[in-house]
This record gives structure tokens, C-alpha cells and sequence, in this order.
């Protein structure tokens, strides 16, 4: 069967990170950060004396994969959990314990629940080639799944040296056409990356921005900080969301309200 290409697979077309710095910063600049540490703190005691403080919103670059026609993103239903399962097969020792954790900082941005539903051996071309549908499950969609696959089949996707995997969200039918019901995460078996979430390229850190895809985000090409960014000045050392991250997810999850809603 011919693969199903999805939108936007993720290449690593990026020059090698470059070594780490750690240089410690002057003690004359510590001791100003320590006084303006002094001075923020004793602004915000004054003004708690009077009002509640009100926390502030991350704020930086995000961008979502698709869009109505007033603009509006294409999202899951905040209010219902999302259903994943794993296909370890072709797994890494400790990428179910990257899976867990990658999928609470994103239940942990939007407000959205997950439901581990345990583990299958479904492949990725069985997921796509389905059109993520299985009728004997109450919604009619197959779970969102994480596998990996082979270097092979992800060049059946991309003729393209080093993709790292991909994600993509799927859109229901009818009713829920404009809601995302199902989606997968396929990562590449061969690629090399270390489990854990230290550094860009480790597989937390990609399994993060391919689930960020998963719910809605496209690329950006700011932001050094962002694990949706793929410009090449980004910073390698980051393995989380960063601010524009965070405001898209939030966009994109409870706080936008349940689903459908027209």
C-alpha cells in the first residue's frame, strides 16, 4: 500500500548544535540581579497590600496548523479526554516513560486530559492508511498513536536525509469536521536520539513538538526558545515548551472553550 504523506514532516535540516556554555556571570551582575530582585519584590508587596496580583500570560511566536475561514483554529474538544495508545515495538529502552511525560506538559498546557488506553502493535501506515477510523470503538476513530518506525519507511515519506518523525492531527466527519478526533506521532527508530528531554534533539524534546503539531500548532520561524521553531539560530539547549508554545497551546485547549460549538 502507498504511504500516506502527511503535512509538514519535520527534517532536522540544521547545523550541529554547538558545545554547550555554562560561564558563570560577574559578581558585580549578580549583585545587581540580586537588587532588582529586591526592588520587583518590594513593588509587588506594595501593590499586594491593595490588590490581588494577576498573573501574566506567557507571550511569544506561535502559529496553528489550520484555520477557518474568521480565523478561528481547528482544535480537539478541550472537554472530553484524548485517548492515546503506543506501539513499542521498534521503541527505545524508556520511550514510554518520554511518552508520559511529553503528553503531561501538554495536558498541563492546555487543560486537556489523556487517557492512556495501553499498549498495540499498530504501525503508522496502518493508523494513516485507515484514515485513523475503527467502527468498533465509541467514537469511530482510532486512538492517538505513538510509534516508531523505520528509517526505510520514513523515506517513503520524505526522500530527505534525517527525519526525526512527524505528527498529525485528523479531522472528523460531518459534525465533526471541524474538530480533531484522531492523529498519530511517528518517530524514527534509527534517527539516534537519546531518551529523556536534554536538549532540542533528544527524543522528549521531539516527541514535544510533534505533539504540539498533534494539537495544532504549525512551525515558526522565530523565537530561539520555542520548541516549534526550525529556524537554524535556535537555542539547542531547550527541551520545553517556551512562551509562544505555551500561549498556542492555551489557545488551543480548555480555556477556548468545549467542543462542537459553531
Amino acid at each position: 500500500m502507498t504511504p500516506i504523506v502527511p503535512p509538514r514532516p519535520d527534517l532536522l535540516g540544521v547545523p550541529a548544535p554547538p558545545a554547550p556554555r555554562f560561564d558563570a556571570p560577574p559578581a558585580r551582575g549578580r549583585r545587581r540581579a540580586w537588587g532588582l530582585l529586591a526592588i520587583v519584590a518590594a513593588a509587588v508587596l506594595a501593590i499586594g497590600a491593595i490588590a490581588f496580583v494577576v498573573p501574566v500570560r506567557p507571550h511569544g511566536p506561535h502559529a496553528f496548523l489550520e484555520v477557518e475561514g474568521d480565523g478561528v483554529p481547528y482544535r480537539w474538544n478541550p472537554c472530553e479526554p484524548i485517548g492515546y495508545v503506543a506501539n513499542l515495538d521498534n521503541a527505545p529502552v524508556g520511550a514510554i516513560d518520554d511518552v508520559h511525560e511529553a503528553v503531561a506538559r501538554v495536558s498541563a498546557a492546555t487543560g486537556i486530559d489523556f487517557a492512556d488506553e495501553g499498549r498495540v502493535h499498530t504501525d503508522a501506515q496502518a493508523q494513516l492508511g485507515s484514515a485513523f477510523q475503527d467502527f468498533t470503538t465509541d467514537s469511530g476513530y482510532r486512538p492517538l498513536l505513538f510509534t516508531w518506525e523505520s528509517d526505510g519507511y520514513m523515506r517513503t515519506l520524505d526522500d530527505r536525509d534525517n527525519l526525526l518523525g512527524f505528527g498529525i492531527p485528523w479531522r472528523g466527519q460531518g459534525d465533526q469536521a471541524h474538530i480533531y478526533v484522531s492523529g498519530a506521532v511517528v518517530l524514527n527508530d534509527e534517527a539516534g536520539m537519546p531518551t529523556g528531554f536534554a536538549g532540542r534533539y533528544s527524543e522528549g524534546a521531539v516527541l514535544l513538538h510533534e505533539l504540539g503539531h498533534v494539537i495544532g500548532l504549525a512551525h515558526v520561524y522565530e523565537g530561539t526558545d520555542e520548541i516549534m521553531a526550525i529556524q537554524r539560530d535556535v537555542d539547542y539547549s531547550i527541551s520545553d515548551y517556551g512562551p509562544g508554545d505555551l500561549e498556542g497551546l492555551a489557545a488551543l485547549g480548555r480555556d477556548a472553550g468545549c467542543l462542537p460549538a459553531r
